[in-house]
């Protein structure tokens, strides 16, 4: 138990049907990295924390990746770009060897992502459960 999250895919224009697991496709999930949850939170669900399903821009994509760099390059920058969040199950708030561990693996993974959607044919959503 705790804060679980992914990025899925779905056909432009679809929306996730969680009772027809074949409608979307999971391309990346995280556990307690609460320091992107929030971050999600702030810029793609507008504050409203509420386990909901988002679609994310390619434009905040793209903002997240070069987020996920600077941090990546300048540790000391992690408390101002990438905050960690406190909440119940949400793993810990330090800026440990498991927060940086997760923002390489972040910055990796959202390369990825990018450069594997066609953005023209494809939406891909954030959601989160706790």
């Amino acid at each position: 138990m705790g804060l679980d999250m992914s990025i899925l895919k779905v056909k432009k224009g679809e929306s996730i049907d969680w009772e027809d697991r074949s409608s979307f496709e999971e391309v990346f999930y995280w556990v307690k990295f609460n320091a992107l949850h929030g971050w999600f939170v702030k810029h793609v669900q507008d504050g409203k924390d509420d386990c909901g399903d988002y679609i994310i821009p390619k434009s905040k994509l793209d903002y997240l990746l070069e987020v996920l760099e600077d941090v990546n390059k300048r540790p000391r920058s992690a408390k101002r770009l990438l905050p960690t969040e406190s909440g119940f199950f949400f793993g810990g708030t330090e800026y440990d060897e498991y927060y940086f561990d997760n923002v390489k693996k972040s910055v990796t993974t959202i390369r990825s992502i990018l450069a594997d959607t066609d953005f023209e044919t494809e939406d891909l959503y954030y959601t989160s459960s706790w």
